[in-house]
């Protein structure tokens, strides 16, 4: 079992708990519709993950078991602490190059969109790092780690790093920051400002960076101003993930040059061909005079939009915990389910006046479905009631916004600097 999805519950908690804290302290950290983005994308990263992280754990396997020049016993403490920093090391040139080059980025990126950092923007993974992120660990199967031990010391990596996504915690003790990753540090990768970029990259052990010189401290008379500066200015987590492929397709597609269409995808990040960029001019954010995306929800959309997400989460979790027995067929339709109901909700919180006709919809088949399970009376019960409540919500959720001028309900309720 994959100790993130043991961790998911543990995540969750810490999450409420900084919503909690910050509520007491007055401090915006956080809002509604940004958090649920960001769970959402995380959530999706573990669901494509269930299928997607077999190819490069295959690859991984392969060569540990052809071509390891040594072994190492899991019964020793050293075993478990040698790969978990071989880890964070191998993890640090992976995250430098992903902030390096176009494509890399273009999966990456995920993770650095939101404008909030806060425990829920650690969940805002990416869905596509499968793809590239096993090449960098290769070494360690060379080195004899077995595949077991790496998914370990990764969860725990990973864990590590989600603790230091908050604004709760100041500086630490000056020998902590000196060896460590911490919020301070880590903040400082998040943001956009122009001596920030490209910054912190290591995972746990921020020496890698003062090691590589790519070590910045968070300055006084600079606070990080987050996310990127090439907005994404959407909650649809699908489309989080699509969108900065959808950029370098479209450049590829409207430059000249046959060599640029293909260079393109392997270039620094941020490259573009000459002729395209006055041909596809693009608006980007200047970090001072940022204003961050949002698109206002009443009241009861906000409501609405959290316990539908709620749901849609825990049964995420249910479906990840019980993955390993599911045939290939079975998690790729249980997915796609899932990846789909989020997405109509997405839609909804974006306040796209058709999409309420599909959010309709989407009760109505997932009601009939449960049904068709037969579960217990209890279950019926519930769902029915469930069933009954979402659309006595969803009612006047709909009222709330259709009153809206239908020039506010596109481009002018999505305020951007």
């Amino acid at each position: 079992m994959n100790i993130i999805v043991l961790a998911i519950p543990v995540f969750f908690i810490f999450i409420l708990l900084e919503i909690i804290i910050s509520h007491i302290k007055k401090q915006p950290y956080y809002r509604v519709n940004d958090t649920i983005c960001s769970i959402s994308t995380g959530i999706i990263s573990r669901i494509t993950g269930v299928m997607l992280l077999m190819i490069p754990f295959s690859i991984y396997q392969y060569f540990f078991t052809h071509f390891a020049l040594i072994s190492w016993s899991k019964e020793y403490a050293t075993t478990w602490i040698t790969a978990f920093i071989l880890y964070d090391f191998f993890y640090y040139w992976f995250h430098r190059y992903a902030h390096e080059v176009n494509i890399l980025w273009a999966s990456h990126v995920v993770h650095h969109q939101s404008e909030e950092f806060n425990l829920s923007t650690a969940l805002r993974q990416t869905s596509t790092s499968a793809w590239f992120g096993w090449f960098f660990y290769l070494p360690m199967a060379l080195l004899g780690v077995e595949p077991m031990v790496i998914i370990v010391v990764g969860g725990l990596n990973l864990i590590y790093q989600f603790f230091v996504h908050t604004q709760l915690v100041g500086k630490l003790s000056p020998w902590i920051e000196a060896i460590f990753v911490t919020p301070s540090l880590h903040g400082v990768h998040h943001g956009q400002n122009t001596r920030y970029i490209d910054k912190n990259y290591a995972g746990v052990f921020i020496l890698w960076d003062r090691i590589f010189n790519t070590y910045q401290v968070e300055l006084a008379d600079d606070k990080p101003v987050y996310g990127v500066r090439k907005a994404l200015a959407s909650w649809n987590p699908v489309w989080a993930n699509i969108e900065p492929y959808y950029r370098l397709a479209e450049d590829a597609w409207y430059t000249k040059s046959w060599r640029n269409k293909v260079s393109i995808w392997f270039k620094p990040t941020g490259w573009r061909p000459d002729d395209v960029i006055t041909k596809v001019p693009r608006q980007y954010t200047i970090p001072k005079d940022l204003q961050k995306f949002e698109i206002k929800l009443p009241l009861i959309g906000q409501v609405y939009a959290s316990i539908q997400h709620i749901i849609m989460i825990a049964l995420s979790i249910y479906f990840l915990l019980l993955a390993p027995d599911f045939s290939t067929q079975s998690k790729l339709i249980a997915g796609l389910v899932l990846l789909i109901n989020m997405f109509i909700l997405s839609l909804v919180q974006e306040k796209r006046i058709w999409a309420f006709s599909l959010e309709l919809l989407r009760l109505i088949i997932c009601f009939i479905f449960i049904f068709t399970l037969k579960p217990p009376l209890w279950w019926q019960t519930f769902s029915l009631l469930l069933f009954l409540a979402s659309l006595a919500a969803l009612w006047p959720f709909y009222r709330a916004i259709s009153i809206v001028d239908a020039k506010d309900l596109t481009s002018s309720n999505i305020k951007r600097g």
